[in-house]
């Protein structure tokens, strides 16, 4: 039988998540803890006392430090997936996954990629932005 393991995009993230893990796993801990970031990802992911890991900038890099965790953990435990795929964001976590990305790499790309995307929507009333059915001019 063969193992696929679907991973997550924005909007499935809420406090504590992973901090179990991160308790009980030195492997799930090394994935996490992998990328420098401008911020304390520990405070956002497991406690967000400042209400901000909805906040797409910490969202994602949050998520996706969550997500090599938990590749980290199942890895050690000797759970490798034949296939990896994502939803939205977890995209990246899948290339992790795959072994195209490593750790640091993909959690510091995406933090630029959630800082990129919330800077393109500030000061707007919105909190998504899209560009449709344009025409080629």
């Amino acid at each position: 039988m063969k193992l696929a393991i679907l991973y997550a995009g924005q909007g499935s993230q809420h406090p504590g998540m992973g901090k179990e893990f991160y308790e009980a796993s030195s492997a799930f801990r090394a994935a996490f803890d992998a990328a420098d970031l401008p911020f304390d990802l520990h405070r956002v992911c497991f406690d967000d006392p400042e209400g901000v890991l909805n906040l797409t900038q910490y969202t994602q890099p949050c998520m996706v430090a969550f997500a090599a965790g938990v590749t980290a953990l199942l890895k050690d435990a000797g759970i490798v997936p034949d296939y990896a795929a994502g939803l939205s964001l977890g995209e990246y976590s899948a290339l992790h996954c795959a072994g195209v990305l490593d750790a640091p790499t993909t959690i510091s790309l995406v933090a630029f990629r959630g800082q990129a995307m919330a800077d393109a929507v500030k000061d707007r009333p919105c909190g998504m932005a899209a560009v449709l059915n344009l025409d080629r001019d």
